[in-house]
């Protein structure tokens, strides 16, 4: 039954939007008033057994923003932002914190297309790796190391 109703969602549904786990339930907890009781649904168990560290710097980087954005610890690389309660602003807000950290640009649809960290890690590791040298950021240079380098170029020939 969980596969038909997986594919049959996956059919109307985009793939952010399809759980990751499941809890059947004989009926739904309502409130006195008729309406579903939230606080007592039970939360989904945790699958643990699969649950992998970050190895990289990135992908430290990328779970820690996580960490901070959906205020949850113990993040692995293959949990699902949704699947932890990521929604829209949260999305948006980690999109932010990616893009300062990393100093890339990142789209919002390419965010939503890796929904791991594991997966926003690579993104930002290719898109790296695509970048040219930029050569030193002369901002965050010393005085003195800008002095020097100003030297050595004005003492070469010309």
């Amino acid at each position: 039954m969980h596969e038909r109703l997986q594919r049959w969602l996956a059919e109307r549904l985009p793939a952010y939007m399809l759980p990751s786990r499941w809890v059947l339930l004989p009926a739904l907890p309502l409130t006195p008033n008729g309406k579903l009781d939230r606080t007592a649904l039970p939360l989904p168990a945790a699958d643990r057994a699969a649950w992998r560290a970050a190895q990289s710097d990135t992908e430290r980087r990328v779970v820690q923003a996580w960490q901070q954005t959906l205020q949850l610890d113990g993040i692995g690389l293959d949990d699902d932002f949704f699947a932890l309660g990521g929604q829209s602003l949260a999305a948006l807000q980690l999109l932010g914190a990616l893009q300062q950290g990393f100093e890339l640009p990142l789209t919002l649809a390419e965010l939503l297309g890796a929904l791991t960290p594991a997966a926003q890690a690579a993104l930002i590791d290719a898109r790296r790796a695509q970048q040219p040298a930029s050569g030193i950021d002369v901002a965050r240079l010393a005085d003195h190391e800008v002095d020097a380098m100003l030297a050595q170029l004005l003492a070469q020939p010309r």
